[in-house]
């Protein structure tokens, strides 16, 4: 009977540590639930990054159609940021307050 109690013990032990070990698998395993979670946060932030840079292309697109097409455009950047001129033209500067 003492051999009996014994092989229970295992039997039950053995069934234990089966059953911790798929439990701590599912949890923190290479797939389990807490990887599947981090994974899950990553594709919800590349995608908001990618609408976002979608919507950043399509505003470069629109500048880079207006400069190519509008020569008022290209002038106006030329003027204000480079401080070009026509020829024959003064830049007058007043002092900033």
């Amino acid at each position: 009977m003492n051999q009996n109690k014994w092989s229970k013990v295992v039997v039950i032990l053995g069934v234990i540590a089966i059953t911790g070990s798929g439990i701590y698998s599912f949890i923190f395993g290479e797939a389990g639930y807490l990887k599947r979670r981090q994974l899950e946060r990553e594709v919800d932030h590349l995608e908001k990054e990618i609408i976002y840079l979608r919507s950043n292309n399509a505003e470069t697109e629109k500048k880079r159609k207006e400069l190519t097409e509008d020569p008022a455009a290209s002038e106006k950047i030329a003027r204000d940021k480079y401080g070009m001129t026509m020829p024959g033209e003064i830049i007058v500067k007043f002092p900033e307050e």
